[in-house]
């Protein structure tokens, strides 16, 4: 009992002299790496408060300090925990026991997204859409970030520190980070691409991704806020059995010994053509089944086929060469909008809520299976194969 007291009263000792740092008031980012892979860190000093946004507990707790001492107080992983934190203009370093585990820079940029880009000649404009909010962190763990812009007139990439021309040094570093990813498996691109980026070179990319198995690609968009978020997310399917045999990276893939599964075949591709509405995109310009028409047009047919046939019906979406990413989100938009009119109605009618009213539940996944979302992209080969057979039948 004499211990618990003496504890006690040493703690509240320290707390009274303890003073919050307003220098250090705000966002500070930065990175660690291990077996050569960079993970991003961003903590928060607010009001006495301390944020570790990609701690997995999200951890926020009381902080104090006694010069360059600081002592984290509540029930979290830095319960115990006491450090050394020197700052040097705009750095932070972290010490324990003399060692630097941790340094650190203050905020800059409007979003942690593009603080945390380390070469400042890429300059990306993000494209603007109406997606799914989430905040940096265990809300959006922003795994694998991948830039995308041009510098000079060059396509460049940025991933992992490292700036490439977007050629064949980008795909060698690619695939040996997919080889040291801890969760192979489930391994995921956050990708911040210029809205102005062709979205040929886009299907490029995502080619070149799909080399290193199958994974998940958040798009980034336009957002307010430092640690907010806005993205959609889409499973990429592994490389089918004929592009497997033509790509030029299968020996390097060999090489590096990685532990593919077998190439699977390409879906039927002639349930495609029977349940199909077919169309082409391009600067706002819509061609269905051939035909000019505008976007109403294109709405009224989906809702129709949709309303008598909702399970199998697919929206199959061709882009021209001169479309651009930002052309990409919009219609893609646009066909969300469609969906959701149509889930908001359906509940309406059962329940008299809306489904962009919900974020999860029971009726959020039965709106979504009543009406699933299913967008298939087409190469102009495949196409002109859709387009063919809707004239012959």
């Amino acid at each position: 009992m004499k211990k618990l007291v003496f504890s006690l009263v040493i703690s509240l000792l320290i707390i009274s002299s303890c003073s919050n740092r307003k220098e250090l008031q705000g966002y500070w980012y930065g990175k660690t790496s291990r077996d050569q892979i960079c993970f991003p860190q961003l903590v928060q000093f607010s009001n006495g408060e301390f944020i570790d946004y990609f701690s997995f507990s999200n951890n926020t707790f009381r902080y104090c300090s006694i010069g360059s001492k600081f002592f984290f107080i509540g029930k979290t992983d830095y319960q115990k925990l006491s450090v050394n934190i020197k700052k040097e203009g705009d750095e932070l370093f972290f010490y324990k026991s003399d060692s630097l585990f941790l340094h650190l820079f203050k905020r800059k940029a409007s979003n942690y997204i593009f603080d945390y880009l380390n070469d400042d000649k890429l300059i990306i404009n993000l494209p603007k859409g109406n997606a799914s909010s989430h905040f940096i962190g265990n809300d959006f763990r922003f795994e694998n970030p991948l830039y995308l812009g041009k510098i000079n007139n060059e396509l460049y990439i940025n991933f992992q520190d490292s700036t490439f021309i977007f050629n064949e040094e980008f795909i060698k570093k690619y695939l040996n980070i997919r080889l040291k990813s801890r969760n192979y498996q489930r391994f995921s691109i956050s990708l911040i691409a210029d809205k102005n980026v062709s979205f040929s070179d886009i299907n490029r990319l995502k080619y070149y991704l799909k080399i290193g198995w199958p994974l998940a690609i958040h798009y980034l968009l336009d957002t307010d806020g430092y640690t907010n978020v806005n993205c959609f997310s889409r499973t990429l399917p592994p490389l089918y059995e004929d592009e497997i045999n033509k790509s030029e990276w299968l020996n390097f893939r060999k090489k590096l010994k990685l532990k593919y599964p077998p190439a699977p075949p390409r879906p039927d591709f002639e349930y495609v053509k029977s349940n199909s509405i077919v169309f082409q995109y391009s600067v706002d310009s819509i061609v269905l089944y051939n035909k000019r028409a505008s976007f109403d047009d294109l709405k009224e047919i989906i809702t129709d086929k949709m309303k008598s046939d909702p399970h199998t019906t697919i929206i199959a979406m061709y882009l021209r060469g001169d479309a651009s990413y930002q052309d990409y989100i919009t219609i893609m938009e646009k066909l969300k909008d469609v969906y959701y009119d149509l889930r908001d109605e359906f509940l309406f009618e059962k329940y008299e809520i809306n489904f962009r009213d919900l974020d999860d539940g029971e009726k959020y996944h039965e709106a979504i299976d009543k009406y699933p979302f299913r967008v298939l992209g087409l190469d102009s080969i495949e196409y002109q194969t859709l387009i063919e057979f809707k004239k012959l039948k």
